[in-house]
C-alpha cells in the first residue's frame, strides 16, 4: 500500500471514530481529515483504498453537515470538504444546498469562497436534478451560471477532465454556459498549438465533455498534425468524438497508425468502425496479421462490423485460414451473449435445428463458473468471536443479565452488555441508547417497534433475528455476522456495516439513509419494496441476492462485486459503479437515471 492510500485509510478510521461520538468541536478535525482524503483521491483517483475511504468519508460527513444551519463559515468549510470527496460528496453537497440549510440570500457568499472547480461540481449536480429545485434556488443558479465565465480555464479543464473520467458530461445548462463564454475560444486556440501529452489529454477530455463539432474537428486536426503526443488515452477519448466528421477522423487515424501506433491500434479501429470507413475490414485484417497479441481483440471488433465490411475482413485472409477466423468471431459473439447467438443460429437453421457439435459448443460457452464458496476462515472467526463474547460475559461478574434488563424498563441508556447472549426472546417497544452490545450473541430473537440509537453491535453474532417496525440510528455493525436476519418496515440511518457478513436474510419495506457497507459481504439476501439514499457500498461483495421494487439514490458501488444476483424493478438514480464487476446477473425492467459506470465490467449478464 502506497503512502497516499495508507494516509487515506488512517484518515477514514479517524473520521469514523469522530462521527460515532460527534461533538461540536469535532467538526474542524473532521474537515481536516476529509481534506487528507481529498488529496489522496486527487493524487490517484483509481486507487482502491482512496476510493473506498473517500466514499465512506462523504457519507459520514454528509450526516454531520446537515446540522450546519446557521454558520456560513462552517457551512462553507463543510461544503468544500464534501466537494473534494468525489461524486458521493458532490451529491451530498447538492442535497445540503437544495434542502435550504442556508438561506438563498447567503448562498452567493457561501459559494463564491469555493475554488472554481468545486463550484462547477456543485452547479453540475444541482442542475442534474433541476426538477426538484424551487424558484428562488433556480434564480440563484441562473446568476451563478452567468458568473461561470470568470472561472479560470485551467479550473474548467480540471472539472471537465474529472467528469470525463467518470463517464459523465456537464449538465446541459452548464455546458451551454461554457460554450457561450470565453472558455470555448481559449480551448480552440490551445488546440492550434503544439501540446504536451498530458495537456493534450486534458484538452481532449474537455472537448469530449462539451460535445461541440467544431472543437472535436479541431482536436482531430491537432492529432493528425501532431500524432506523437496522441497517447492511447487521447485516442480513446477521440473515439468518442465522432461528431468531428469521418474525413478528419480518418486522417487522424492514418497519421497515428503511420507514426505512433504502439498501443493505439484498438482505439484507432474503434474510430474507423464508428465513422463507417469503407475499408475498415481490410484495416482490421492488416493489423490482425501485424499484431499477434491483439488478434482476439481485433476479431471481437470485426464481429460487430456490417456484413459487407466483415466480408472484406475475411477476404483479406487466405481461404485456408478463414474458417479459424470465423470461429474466433463466433466465439467473441458467444462470449458476449450466448443466448442471442443461439437464437440467431436457430432462426438460420430452421426446422433442421443446430448440429449436435454446435449445440455442445454453445452449452460449453454458456456454462457459468460455480459461485464462490463460503470461506472457512470466516466460520472460524465467528466461533472465536462467540467464545470471546461468552468469556467476557463470565468476567463481567455481577452485572445484570440482558434478558432481565429488557424485560422491564422501556429505555436503556449507556449500559455495557458486551458479549451478552439473548435467545428465543420477544422484545417490544424498547429504546436502547449508547448501549454496548459488541460481541453479543442473539439467537431467534424478535424485536418489535424498538429504537436503537448509537448502539455498538460490532463483532456481534445475530442468528435468525427479526426486526419489525424498528429504528436504527448511527448503529455500528462492524465485523458483525447476521445470519437469516429479517428487517421488516425498519428505518436504518447512518449505520455502519464495514466488514460485516450478511447471509440469507432480507429487507422488506425498509428505508436506508447514509449507511456504510464498505468491504461487507452479503449473500443470499432479498430486498423488496425498499429504498436507500446516500449509501456507501464501495468494495461490497454481493452474491446470489434478489432485489425487487427497490429504489437506490446516490449509492456508490465503486469496486463492488455483484455475482449471480437478480434485479427486478430496480431503479438507480445518481449511482456510481467505478471499477465495479457485475457477473452472471439478471436485470428485468430496471431503470437507471444519471448513473455512471467508469471502468465497470459486465460479464455474462442479461441487461
Amino acid at each position: 500500500m502506497n503512502s497516499n492510500a495508507q494516509a487515506a485509510k488512517e484518515a477514514a478510521v479517524s473520521l469514523r471514530r469522530l462521527a460515532a461520538a460527534f461533538k461540536p468541536d469535532s467538526l474542524t478535525e473532521m474537515i481536516r481529515l476529509a481534506d487528507v482524503l481529498a488529496r489522496a483521491l486527487e493524487a490517484d483517483p483509481r486507487d482502491p483504498d482512496a476510493l473506498r475511504a473517500a466514499a465512506e468519508a462523504a457519507c459520514l460527513l454528509a450526516g454531520t453537515c446537515e446540522d450546519l444551519t446557521g454558520s456560513v463559515p462552517s457551512a462553507q468549510a463543510g461544503l468544500k470538504a464534501l466537494l473534494g470527496l468525489g461524486r458521493p460528496g458532490w451529491l451530498a453537497a447538492a442535497s445540503f444546498v437544495q434542502a435550504r440549510r442556508i438561506a438563498v440570500e447567503h448562498l452567493t457568499a457561501l459559494v463564491e469562497g469555493l475554488p472554481g472547480r468545486l463550484r462547477l461540481f456543485l452547479l453540475h449536480e444541482l442542475l442534474r436534478r433541476h426538477w426538484r429545485l424551487d424558484k428562488p434556488l433556480l434564480a440563484w443558479i441562473r446568476e451563478s451560471l452567468e458568473a461561470v465565465e470568470r472561472i479560470a480555464p485551467r479550473e474548467i479543464l480540471d472539472f471537465l477532465g474529472v467528469l470525463d473520467s467518470l463517464g459523465d458530461i456537464p449538465a446541459f445548462p452548464l455546458r451551454e454556459s461554457l460554450l457561450r463564454g470565453p472558455f470555448r475560444a481559449w480551448l480552440a486556440g490551445s488546440l492550434k498549438e503544439a501540446l504536451a501529452e498530458e495537456d493534450l489529454l486534458r484538452a481532449a477530455r474537455a472537448v469530449c465533455g462539451l460535445g461541440d463539432p467544431e472543437l472535436s474537428s479541431g482536436l482531430a486536426r491537432h492529432v493528425a498534425g501532431h500524432p506523437g503526443p496522441a497517447s492511447a488515452a487521447v485516442m480513446e477519448v477521440l473515439s468518442r468524438c465522432l461528431e468531428a466528421g469521418g474525413d478528419v477522423l480518418v486522417q487522424a487515424v492514418q497519421a497515428v497508425l503511420k507514426d505512433a501506433r504502439n498501443g493505439r491500434v484498438a482505439h484507432c479501429m474503434d474510430i474507423l468502425i464508428g465513422v463507417g470507413w469503407p475499408k475498415t475490414g481490410q484495416a482490421l485484417a492488416l493489423f490482425h496479421r501485424k499484431e499477434p497479441s491483439m488478434r482476439r481483440a481485433l476479431t471481437a471488433r470485426a464481429a460487430t462490423l456490417p456484413e459487407a465490411a466483415f466480408e472484406g475482413f475475411l477476404a483479406a485472409f487466405p481461404a485456408a485460414g478463414r474458417p479459424a477466423i470465423e470461429a474466433e468471431a463466433l466465439a467473441a459473439i458467444a462470449r458476449a451473449d450466448t443466448d442471442f447467438l443461439r437464437r440467431c443460429l436457430l432462426a438460420e437453421a430452421g426446422e433442421a435445428g443446430l448440429p449436435e457439435a454446435l449445440e455442445r459448443y454453445l452449452e460449453r460457452m454458456a456454462e457459468r463458473s460455480a459461485p464462490r464458496a463460503s470461506v472457512a476462515a470466516q466460520e472460524a472467526e465467528d466461533q472465536t468471536a462467540k467464545k470471546k463474547g461468552l468469556l467476557s460475559k463470565l468476567m463481567g461478574g455481577k452485572r445484570p443479565e440482558l434478558a432481565e434488563t429488557l424485560a422491564y424498563p422501556r429505555t436503556i441508556q449507556g449500559a455495557d452488555f458486551s458479549g451478552a447472549t439473548l435467545s428465543r426472546a420477544v422484545v417490544e417497544e424498547r429504546t436502547l441508547t449508547e448501549v454496548n452490545l459488541s460481541g453479543a450473541v442473539f439467537e431467534r430473537v424478535s424485536f418489535r417497534k424498538c429504537r436503537f440509537i448509537r448502539v455498538d453491535l460490532a463483532g456481534a453474532l445475530l442468528d435468525r433475528v427479526q426486526f419489525a417496525d424498528c429504528e436504527f440510528v448511527d448503529v455500528r455493525f462492524e465485523g458483525a455476522r447476521l445470519s437469516e436476519c429479517v428487517f421488516e418496515g425498519t428505518s436504518l440511518e447512518g449505520c455502519v456495516f464495514s466488514g460485516a457478513v450478511l447471509e440469507n436474510g432480507g429487507l422488506n419495506n425498509c428505508r436506508l439513509l447514509r449507511c456504510l457497507f464498505p468491504e461487507a459481504r452479503i449473500s443470499g439476501w432479498s430486498l423488496r419494496r425498499s429504498e436507500g439514499r446516500q449509501l456507501c457500498l464501495a468494495g461490497l461483495g454481493l452474491e446470489q441476492a434478489a432485489f425487487s421494487a427497490v429504489t437506490l439514490e446516490a449509492a456508490d458501488f465503486s469496486l463492488a462485486v455483484l455475482d449471480s444476483c437478480r434485479f427486478e424493478g430496480l431503479e438507480l438514480r445518481d449511482c456510481q459503479f467505478t471499477a465495479a464487476r457485475i457477473r452472471d446477473c439478471s436485470f428485468v425492467e430496471c431503470r437507471t437515471l444519471a448513473c455512471l459506470f467508469p471502468d465497470c465490467r459486465l460479464l455474462d449478464s442479461d441487461v
